[in-house]
């Protein structure tokens, strides 16, 4: 009695290796055709600025802890003024001292490890060891 891939449940043994072949060439496809995150930080950041120029001068109202509405307005950030107020106070404040400061540490550390990497540094130690 000859058993089908249907009766064995394990499907043809030449078959199972070029599907999963085939899905691990798609995903590598796929990884490959994504740009570096810091370019996707970047667009996102430039599609704010953007979204911020179209939706200047809006208003919008939230509800406050106590219940009462508060009233925000959107400001058009790429005006000098608020330009300013980006490298004042956006980038150093949140970013750095977010979570106690630890973005800043991993942020100052990530660009290390990338320069080191790009540099060939990290391949020199590795075969130095």
């Amino acid at each position: 009695m000859s058993t089908t891939p249907s009766d064995s449940g394990k499907g043809s043994p030449h078959h199972q290796p070029m599907i999963r072949t085939s899905s691990l060439s798609l995903l590598e496809r796929i990884g490959k055709k994504i740009p570096d995150p810091v370019i996707i930080f970047l667009g996102l950041y430039v599609l704010c600025l953007l979204a911020s120029v179209s939706l200047a001068g809006r208003q919008f109202s939230t509800p406050s802890a106590t219940g009462s509405d508060i009233t925000h307005s959107i400001r058009n950030m790429l005006e000098l003024d608020n330009i300013r107020w980006i490298f004042d106070h956006a980038l150093l404040q949140n970013w750095l001292t977010f979570g106690h400061g630890i973005l800043g540490v991993i942020l100052i550390v990530m660009m290390g490890v990338g320069i080191a990497e790009k540099s060939g540094l990290l391949t020199a130690l590795i075969r130095g060891c």
